[in-house]
């Protein structure tokens, strides 16, 4: 093979490449960025930026479920500027944990009930957390426990026609990468699960002011200022550093649940990168390996983004299984299994683990992996 038809060859794979990555990062941005409260273009810039980190570590970043909810209590709890700051601090602290493992070749891993225990707890929080977008509820709290006490006040009365094209999101979820895995690669689930629902509100809902759904709704460029407005804040500022170490306690548990080698660095960028939009990022493997690659996708994404005749008519709701699906598929449910088999320590520490998220702060419930049960270090790692 010619030389210039193998660069022609490499140059249409990057461009596949980077376009199938961004039809599976630009629903998680879009999800993310409408149900956090940010909203949608700042979402989509997190995704962005994800894409175009692929120079660093071969691979794109992708909004991270897991320290969604982090994100999304301190967005709730403190407003969006005083959550930038937090962020913005933790980000710096995981930075300078990982250079500091890095450089003393200190080798961290959560042990299997941590890592199930952690799995399970986060899956059952966003599940908790996103019931009141799926069925279209009111309800409010900072745990698990005010959520579900929340719902149980307010009634369940639930839009069951968002319920509806939720349930439509979670059954494509659950089947498209199973029967249709020649087309997985090339349309991701994620998207599919949102291109669906959204042609059946269009059908069904032709005008936008009278369709009794939530939808992501208009959205401009002006949604960029209150990523900066500390004014929402009342909480005192020396609050502002204690969150900051409690998110980049979360960022160290997240990045060692996900490990991959070699994705530290990036993934340092990647939370320091999107703290402005207040949305961290986790590594996504399906992705081009090349800049090329990773600007296409960067592109991709912000142009989808400015679809907006179209993007207000997404529904929340779907949104909402996107996030609750994605949790629970990422469950190592042997691990579980593995947990109990080691004996009280093993049990024990999953109990506590999936107990803090039930009972705890978001931020409060990653502790436990990291202070009490993660495996013994490994001193001797050679590069």
């Amino acid at each position: 093979m010619s030389q210039s038809a193998l660069q022609k060859k490499e140059f249409g794979r990057d461009l596949l490449q980077g376009f199938c990555a961004a039809l599976y990062i630009f629903p998680l941005s879009l999800a993310v960025g409408a149900l956090s409260g940010v909203g949608v273009l700042p979402g989509c810039l997190a995704g962005a930026i994800g894409c175009l980190l692929c120079a660093v570590g071969k691979t794109c970043y992708t909004p991270c479920w897991m320290l969604f909810m982090p994100a999304f209590f301190m967005i709730k709890e403190f407003g969006t500027g005083f959550a930038f700051a937090a962020m913005l601090i933790g980000s710096v602290l995981f930075g300078v944990f990982d250079y500091a493992t890095a450089k003393k070749k200190i080798h961290f891993e959560l042990t299997d009930a941590a890592k199930a225990g952690l799995a399970v707890g986060a899956a059952f929080l966003a599940t908790v957390i996103l019931t009141k977008d799926y069925f279209g509820i009111a309800a409010s709290g900072n745990t698990a426990l005010e959520m579900l006490r929340s719902y149980r006040s307010n009634g369940f009365h639930a839009n069951w026609r968002g319920v509806l094209y939720g349930t439509i999101t979670l059954v494509v979820m659950i089947t498209w990468p199973r029967k249709f895995r020649t087309f997985k690669k090339y349309l991701p689930a994620p998207f599919m699960a949102i291109l669906i629902p959204l042609i059946f509100n269009i059908l069904l809902n032709r005008e936008a002011y009278r369709t009794p759904v939530y939808e992501v709704g208009t959205y401009s460029f002006a949604d960029f200022g209150r990523l900066f407005d500390f004014s929402a804040n009342t909480h005192p500022w020396y609050l502002l550093p204690l969150a900051g170490i409690g998110f980049g306690v979360c960022c160290v548990v997240a990045s060692v649940f996900f490990a991959r080698n070699g994705e530290e660095k990036g993934l340092v960028l990647a939370h320091i990168g999107c703290s402005p939009v207040c949305l961290p990022l986790q590594a996504y493997e399906y992705s081009p390996k090349t800049a090329f690659g990773g600007m296409i996708g960067a592109v991709t994404v912000i142009l989808l983004s400015l679809l907006s005749p179209v993007l207000v008519r997404v529904p929340l709701h779907s949104l909402a299984v996107v996030l609750i699906t994605l949790g629970w598929q990422s469950v190592p449910w042997g691990l579980i299994k593995k947990s109990f088999q080691q004996g009280p320590r093993g049990w024990l520490a999953f109990i506590l683990c999936v107990a803090c998220f039930v009972c705890a702060d978001s931020i409060v419930a990653f502790l436990p992996p990291f202070v009490s049960y993660f495996d013994k270090r490994k001193d001797n790692v050679k590069s």
